[in-house]
């Protein structure tokens, strides 16, 4: 623990911890190690996970964000820009322009099925 924790506490950087799973956010290593990095002056910690840590950590404030699901037309404009190959217009029936496209993507059954969850747009759109 204190080999990964070290070299950081000589630094002034940002640590993101990124998705973590309930059960790295229940353990008592995670907890140790945050609670060192939170006694470090130079050193900020951003942990974003699907729950609540909900472990009291001295020197640190938890707040929950509730995020609701993207609407049907973010999906669509998220699903388009992630996209690894330029769309085109007749991939939609229909579809006459890019704003179109858009509307009709937003609407097709399959992205329906992606429920406005962002990492499932992602995934969806790099596939």
């Amino acid at each position: 623990l204190l080999a990964v924790t070290a070299p950081l506490l000589t630094l002034h950087c940002l640590l993101v911890l990124d998705g973590l799973r309930q059960e790295v956010t229940s353990s008592p290593q995670l907890h140790s190690m945050l609670s060192a990095l939170l006694r470090a002056a130079r050193v900020r910690t951003l942990v974003t996970a699907r729950a609540p840590v909900a472990q009291p950590l001295e020197g640190g404030a938890e707040k929950v964000i509730e995020i609701a699901p993207l609407s049907s037309h973010n999906s669509a404009r998220l699903l388009c820009r992630l996209s690894p190959r330029p769309l085109k217009l007749n991939e939609i029936e229909g579809a006459t322009n890019g704003a179109d496209f858009v509307r009709k993507l937003a609407v097709h059954p399959l992205l329906a099925e992606l429920k406005g969850n962002a990492r499932a747009v992602k995934a969806a759109a790099l596939r």
